[in-house]
């Protein structure tokens, strides 16, 4: 507090050429250059102390929660809940600092200024009945930083409302029992508004604490559920925004079968189907809690521009719910959900139906500043690093090799036509319809890579993806005799590059051979022309490759 107030006192000093008058009693008839250098002293000296106190306390705090832990003797404490003790401690450290604060400033304003101590009491009352009556606010947002300056902003500008009313009443104690009073019950509001915070995320965190610094509490896993979707769920909630909803798209006689709902992402994704009364059409809602809201965006951006031959259902618009996010599709009353995909054929309709949905390039020029793809990924391949944990001399030459050829490689995937790519495609929610085809109704997390990217190579025979290219090139023309060896390799390519994001040398070890082939196969290695690619050799590169996967 002296390192903010006493800069104040340098410039009064500096712009009246002595020492202020309130300071003659300290520094006699000293001239300014003195009076300056003896406040910037006491300034520095102020704030290393500030500072040499707080690595003090963050240390004693390691410290003693390191002995409280090794006291209790608890089994399997992960090294996220032992770096987490420290920092509770602290809180709660000083959370009884800043209680304790307050009361000794409580004494001393009664001391200096009685009458001002009566307001901050009865200010602190009203005020924490008014906060508890208000809805809550996210924890980490926005409102509950603003609520809480406003908090202690309007208590501080309603004590010195007060002490203008006894100054023009005449009854203003001495200016410094004021000056002080203000700013001892200035720190104690924001004290108390940090207590208040900083006493919710204890509660918040109530089960990693008494674990912690209970001896007889044992550790428990936190239920990872979001309480908002079940509230906007319940019975006395769920009309308040569905009937808005239903009514915004001319659907307000549709009625919600709960037989139908399921859940996703831990609780965090609701699908919700509604039907009419008789025959007719209904609706499909995916709701969003807001903490996921951008995954339902990013979906959006996507489905937006739908065309008759997507495996997907018509999106009819969004809207918002309370920060909830909600997709509302076009959902026939024959419509049901699927079962697991396990078809191998109905798989492979479906990745031919992928392949043939495009994006406009709008859409595709965001995606390109948003995320990187694979060329950038690949790109990050440590050669040196593979070359030195090779095993035999072949492996060296065929790293020493890729290397070479990996720049212009990497600018060959730039100028490949892309692909909507899907993760974990099979595992996703999917609707059917009455003829038996899936519509997959969960398209969030889509990516756009270059075509072959999520092509099962190991899997899948190469007549599959042959298969599924002509279906594609049925929606896209441009995909018309597209080069199956082309897609085969960005397929190899996005396989190698993944395991190089993991540090996985052993597995990028084994395939340096179909790698190796299949960019030989395209013409990239030695510069070899596609045209000049003789069908021998091609019959070659197959059996080396089929004789690496299966082995």
């Amino acid at each position: 507090m002296l390192a903010l107030l006493l800069p104040w006192n340098i410039l009064a000093t500096l712009s009246l050429g002595h020492s202020p008058e309130r300071f003659e009693g300290t520094f006699g008839q000293l001239g300014a250059g003195p009076v300056v250098g003896i406040l910037m002293a006491l300034v520095l000296i102020c704030f290393c102390t500030h500072l040499v106190a707080e690595a003090a306390g963050a240390s004693m705090c390691q410290r003693a929660s390191a002995t409280i832990i090794d006291r209790h003797r608890k089994l399997g404490l992960s090294d996220s809940l032992r770096g987490g003790a420290a920092s509770d401690y602290r809180r709660i450290l000083r959370l009884f600092a800043m209680l304790a604060y307050s009361i000794i400033a409580a004494v001393l304003i009664a001391i200096s200024y009685s009458a001002l101590l009566v307001v901050l009491v009865l200010y602190v009352i009203i005020g924490a009945l008014v906060a508890a009556i208000l809805p809550p606010a996210a924890p980490q947002g926005f409102t509950s930083e603003l609520r809480s300056k406003a908090w202690w902003g309007i208590g501080f500008i309603c004590l010195v409302a007060w002490v203008i009313r006894d100054a023009w009443h005449g009854t203003m104690p001495s200016f410094w029992s004021v000056f002080f009073a203000l700013l001892l019950a200035r720190q104690t509001l924001i004290f108390l508004m940090m207590s208040a915070s900083s006493l919710g995320v204890l509660f918040r965190r109530k089960e990693r604490v008494e674990a912690l610094f209970v001896a007889d509490r044992p550790v428990t896993a936190a239920l990872r559920r979001e309480a908002g979707l079940a509230t906007l769920l319940a019975e006395d909630r769920r009309d308040s925004w569905l009937q808005p909803l239903l009514a915004g798209v001319g659907a307000e006689h549709l009625l919600l079968d709960p037989t139908a709902t399921h859940w996703a992402e831990r609780g965090k994704v609701a699908y919700l189907v509604a039907r009419p009364g008789k025959p007719g059409s209904g609706l499909m809602i995916r709701l969003f809690h807001q903490s996921v809201a951008g995954l339902g965006q990013h979906e959006a951006e996507l489905l937006t521009l739908r065309t008759p031959g997507w495996p997907a259902p018509v999106l009819l618009g969004k809207h918002d719910v309370d920060g909830s996010l909600a997709l509302i599709f076009h959902w026939p009353q024959e419509y049901g959900w699927s079962t697991p995909m396990m078809d191998r054929n109905t798989t492979l309709a479906l990745r031919g139906q992928i392949l043939g949905c495009d994006i406009t390039d709008d859409l595709a020029a965001r995606y390109l500043r948003s995320r990187a793809r694979l060329p950038e990924r690949a790109a990050a391949v440590d050669w040196p690093m593979l070359s030195g944990v090779t095993r035999r001399d072949d492996q060296v030459a065929d790293c020493a090799g890729l290397e070479a050829a990996w720049p212009r490689l990497m600018e060959w995937l730039r100028h490949r036509p892309s692909q909507i790519v899907l993760p974990k495609m099979t595992a996703r929610r999917m609707g059917c319809e009455p003829e038996g085809a899936r519509l997959i109704c969960n398209w969030s997390l889509w990516q756009w890579e270059p075509l072959g990217f999520d092509w099962p190579w190991r899997e899948r025979p190469e007549r599959d993806l042959l298969q599924c290219l002509d279906v594609a090139a049925r929606l896209r023309p441009s995909l018309i005799n597209y080069p199956v060896e082309d897609a085969l390799l960005v397929a190899v390519v996005a396989s190698f590059a993944e395991r190089s994001e993991a540090g996985d040398f052993g597995a990028m070890l084994d395939m340096l051979l179909p790698l190796k082939n299949a960019v030989q196969r395209c013409g990239l290695l030695f510069c070899h022309e596609r045209e000049h690619w003789d069908a021998g050799a091609a019959s070659e590169v197959a059996v080396a490759m089929g004789q690496t996967e299966a082995r």
